[in-house]
């Protein structure tokens, strides 16, 4: 019976849509979608209607939901079409502020003792957890009337109290979508930084950075990317410059009962202008994702090619780090969400191995 409803439901909503009364349409689409919410056409038919009312935003998700699912190529591209078009027409506003503890922040280490070329020291050091607070606010615009470009702008400020610091960082990127073939897109985008530390000039950064997300005959999403970066840093001890190179691969699947994965591959390189900080680094990264909670595992191997400035000697490190995300499914204060992070992250080298535990709570709130 129930079936029989929602096929009734669903051949009414196609009738007002192909009359244009898609206000109608969308009542029979949603009482459909209220008997199984997980039938893709419904949703697809859904948020084509809520497109045309004015409603990009329910649009979008229904869009989005429905790239979950094994499409055809032609229903794809479809679908990309419509949300490059929500993208276009739609700006984006963001705000998130976070709350951090790390039990064991860079700079103090829990670390019993250091081996330099082969004499073992001995150090009276004890880990020292810090707490701090970020805020940052983004937007996403298409600013040129006859120009299909996007620009991005990222503004945050942090306070951590370990040395009492503050830092303050402002990104400027603009980019552009583009549709390679029916199953690819392209997105690709000039990238500039300029960060300020204790209201000293720290940072300036520009480079491009190319990701192609391409439809796989298994439905699957393949994701290259490529980022490269030039900088100036600057600091009390030291002044260089440098170039930052990065290449990833990924698969992201379709959720399976609800579960969604994304592994990676990543390689990158780092030349500064002095040999101590040239390094080359191999990492693995998996992100399990369920409507609650999500889990991030990574693994990651740097090698540095020149002499590490602390303790005089060639050094490489292996990092694993695993993450834990809870997801409220609800946005319980006027339309706030919540994140909570724990986080555990551990470090080994040929120098000494420390381990880091880290809390986030974060407060997302889109406009």
């Amino acid at each position: 019976m129930a079936n029989t409803s929602l096929a009734v439901l669903f051949e009414k909503g196609i009738i007002e849509s192909s009359k244009g009364n898609c206000q109608k349409a969308i009542s029979y689409f949603e009482l459909a979608l209220e008997i199984d919410e997980n039938i893709n056409r419904i949703q697809i038919e859904l948020a084509k209607c809520l497109y045309l009312t004015g409603d990009s935003k329910r649009a979008k998700e229904y869009f989005i939901k429905s790239l979950d699912y094994p499409n055809d190529i032609a229903v794809q591209q479809s679908i990309l079409l419509y949300l490059q078009e929500i993208s276009k027409k739609e700006p984006v506003v963001r705000w998130s502020a976070s709350l951090v503890y790390d039990s064991n922040p860079t700079g103090s280490s829990d670390i019993d003792s250091i081996n330099i070329n082969g004499i073992q020291y001995n150090v009276d050091s004890k880990p020292k957890a810090s707490w701090g607070a970020n805020l940052t606010h983004y937007t996403k615009s298409r600013p040129f009337k006859d120009l299909d470009y996007f620009v991005e702008t990222v503004a945050s400020a942090a306070y951590f109290d370990k040395h009492d610091n503050t830092q303050v960082s402002a990104d400027m990127n603009i980019g552009k979508e583009i549709m390679i073939t029916s199953s690819s897109l392209m997105t690709i985008k000039g990238l500039y930084n300029k960060t300020y530390y204790q209201g000293d000039h720290l940072l300036d950064s520009a480079g491009i950075n190319a990701n192609i997300y391409h439809q796989l005959d298994s439905g699957n999403t393949g994701v290259y990317g490529l980022t490269i970066k030039d900088f100036d840093y600057n600091e009390s001890r030291s002044e260089y410059s440098g170039i930052d190179k990065r290449i990833q691969f990924g698969i992201n699947t379709q959720p399976k009962d609800g579960i969604s994965y994304f592994g990676e591959v990543s390689y990158a390189t780092y030349a500064a202008d002095r040999a101590s900080d040239s390094n080359k680094t191999r990492g693995l990264q998996l992100n399990i994702s369920k409507d609650l909670i999500s889990a991030l595992i990574s693994l990651s191997e740097v090698e540095y090619d020149g002499v590490d400035e602390t303790y005089s000697v060639v050094r490489d490190d292996t990092k694993r780090k695993v993450e834990f995300t809870i997801k409220p499914k609800t946005q319980f204060i006027d339309n706030i969400n919540l994140n909570i992070v724990l986080g555990y992250s551990e470090t080994d080298s040929n120098i000494a191995s420390y381990t880091s535990n880290k809390s986030y709570i974060y407060f997302k709130k889109p406009l």
